[in-house]
């Protein structure tokens, strides 16, 4: 397929990811809209073939609250990794605005991150989350940088399946009881 570029409005054109797994920070969210506001922009947002946003749902947002939803629109069908050169940014002026983007690119993604448990256990079981995605690779992630998996900020989760609302309250009361801290919730 060969590429096709076009202009569109971000917010009337494209949709939110309504089962988006990171529910951002407040920290990320400053974070990103300064970089927004004095670096521009810097990775694309990606979207699904109906315009629904897949991944860039926080930038996505910080634009529209910018008033800035004029948008350049690159369509490929992923077989070619797409680049964006920013003409005017130089990676070689140390203390220009290039080193200052990649730093925020950087920092910005860790800051924003804050995984929805919920969202992330119902892809987890219908098997949207491939193993190389899953604990078995923060484990690993973990061992190999001498740290456990709760240190990494992250935490084991038990998602039990209840048959009515009942049994799931009695569950949850037993649970309380016991001094586990649990979360009801209906699907």
């Amino acid at each position: 397929m060969r590429p096709t570029i076009k202009e569109a409005s971000l917010t009337a054109d494209f949709v939110q990811d309504d089962r988006n797994a990171n529910k951002g920070t407040v920290r990320g969210k400053g974070m990103l809209d300064r970089s927004i506001s004095d670096l521009g922009f810097g990775r694309p947002i990606l979207a699904d073939k109906h315009h629904k946003i897949i991944a860039g749902n926080k930038t996505a947002q910080a634009v529209a609250e910018a008033g800035m939803t004029n948008a350049i629109v690159i369509e490929s069908d992923g077989t070619r990794p797409i680049v964006h050169v920013r003409t005017d940014l130089d990676l070689g002026d140390r203390k220009g605005k290039a080193r200052v983007l990649a730093h925020a690119d950087n920092w910005i993604q860790k800051m924003d991150y804050e995984i929805d448990e919920f969202v992330l256990a119902e892809d987890i079981e219908s098997g949207a989350v491939p193993d190389w995605l899953g604990m078995n690779e923060a484990k690993n992630i973990a061992s190999e940088n001498n740290e456990t998996v709760e240190t990494l900020g992250l935490s084991f989760k038990l998602v039990i399946t209840c048959n009515t609302e009942e049994e799931q309250q009695q569950l949850l009361t037993e649970m309380e009881t016991r001094g586990i801290e649990c979360k009801a919730m209906i699907i």
